[in-house]
């Protein structure tokens, strides 16, 4: 079976597009000889070598033009046809028409379920094009079951081919050891001794405002013991971000982007995690932290009680007084933190992406059965 990807998201910084595309394929691969498979990586630019190589079961397909929205609809449909590809997978949007069937992932619905904190413009975009592509999509998958109760709610007519596919932690999420690592880490980002760290593009779901105000409201003695570090690029509708930094004063830090490989360490040695979303449809960012040993704070809403089972400590974060009891309790009570790092390194160790590659498998293998099965009749 020779399966497309769309790979573009690899070309980019980090972000959890990224991460899902990468770890899909790098679990596809190790499945690829014995299953036979042949993978084919399509992007419009050269992937960086340190992400993806060639080898015999996986080759790259470089569909340079043009750019944009418009790669979707012209230079993806003619990548499929030049490699022969059995079926696609991609992410979110589709043209109707594509030379083989395609798998979509759609991750969530925060477009639709929370328009006022996503962009006008991406919002008609995609209420455009995702009702489309689902309604020609072979199947649609997901990696948690809210969010599939969320598309099938905005989208009815997902209904009988939605799956979900929950998604892995990378291997080398784990806690680091190398103290000459930790040290570099540490002054290349100008790190407190003692610290809470949040990671996420910089977005109004991620609730960075509310978190800065919970912090603020720690006792004294707690905030001269532990700063606060916030990893993120900058994304959109947020203004009045470096208002907030200069609000926040000296104990709150912003890094902006986080370059890949320090994550890793960075929480390593943070005291906590804290990730107090209003809306995500998985959550990479606290099993990332559960991974490296790090107790993670995060929401009792959305996808994040599901995805966390119990590993992390969960509050309501529309709710600054209980986002700030839930920090006090991570940072004053030892034996909360021992017990929340016990279960974050059992909860990650149980998914990687190996099992959501064969999950995916089994969609593409039915897909193109039943592709197959059409064309003979």
């Amino acid at each position: 079976m020779r399966i497309a990807f769309d790979a573009r998201t690899l070309c980019t910084p980090k972000t959890g597009d990224r991460t899902v595309t990468t770890g899909l394929l790098q679990g596809m691969l190790a499945l690829a000889e014995p299953e036979g498979l042949e993978i084919i990586a399509v992007s419009d630019r050269p992937i960086p070598t340190g992400l993806l190589r060639e080898t015999a079961a996986l080759r790259m397909h470089m569909a340079p033009w043009p750019r944009g929205y418009a790669w979707t609809w012209l230079a993806f449909p003619r990548a499929l046809r030049a490699v022969k590809a059995d079926v696609a997978v991609l992410q979110y949007m589709a043209p109707q028409r594509l030379p083989c069937p395609f798998v979509t992932f759609i991750h969530d619905t925060v477009w639709r379920s929370m328009p006022e904190t996503f962009p006008w413009r991406d919002r008609l975009v995609l209420d455009t094009f995702i009702p489309s592509t689902i309604a020609h999509a072979a199947a649609v998958c997901t990696g948690s079951h809210f969010a599939a109760s969320e598309i099938s709610r905005h989208y009815p007519h997902a209904a009988g081919k939605l799956h979900v596919v929950p998604y892995g932690v990378e291997a080398r999420f784990r806690p680091v050891t190398d103290q000459q690592e930790l040290r570099r880490v540490r002054a290349k980002y100008s790190l407190p001794e003692r610290f809470v760290l949040s990671v996420g593009v910089l977005q109004p779901r991620k609730n960075v405002e509310a978190l800065v105000h919970a912090y603020q409201r720690l006792p004294a003695p707690l905030r001269a013991q532990h700063g606060l570090v916030i990893v993120g690029k900058h994304g959109w509708l947020m203004k009045h971000l470096p208002a907030l930094a200069r609000e926040a004063g000296p104990d709150v830090q912003f890094t902006g982007y986080a370059d890949d490989e320090d994550l890793p360490a960075l929480y390593t040695l943070a005291e906590c995690f804290a990730y107090p979303s209003l809306y995500e449809g998985y959550g990479l960012p606290p099993l990332e932290a559960m991974a490296c040993g790090t107790p993670v704070l995060t929401s009792n809403v959305a996808s994040l009680p599901e995805v966390t089972a119990g590993a992390a400590l969960c509050v309501d974060p529309t709710d600054v007084q209980s986002l700030q009891d839930g920090l006090q309790r991570m940072l004053t009570d030892t034996d909360l933190r021992r017990e929340l790092v016990t279960r974050g390194l059992e909860r990650a160790a149980g998914l990687t992406w190996g099992p959501a590659a064969q999950g995916l498998l089994g969609v593409l293998r039915a897909v193109v059965a039943e592709g197959w099965a059409r064309s003979r009749n």
